[in-house]
């Protein structure tokens, strides 16, 4: 988590967006949660500006290499 994220009001909180970088850091446990359920979700709340679903289309490019 980020802690400049809490003590700010929500239209700040929501308006990130993550980094390649960061969004690789989670694959690794994406994957391994995936081997162990039959579906595996991944959401992304940060929807300020469609970063979610740009995000959202990141990873899923990242989880399919």
């Amino acid at each position: 988590r980020n802690p400049n994220w809490f003590n700010v009001p929500s239209s700040v909180r929501y308006d990130y967006f993550y980094s390649e970088k960061e969004l690789k850091e989670f694959v690794p446990d994406i994957q391994d949660i995936s081997k162990k359920a039959a579906k595996t979700f991944v959401f992304f709340n940060n929807c300020h500006a469609g970063s979610a679903a740009k995000n959202a289309a990141q990873m899923a490019r990242l989880l399919t290499n």
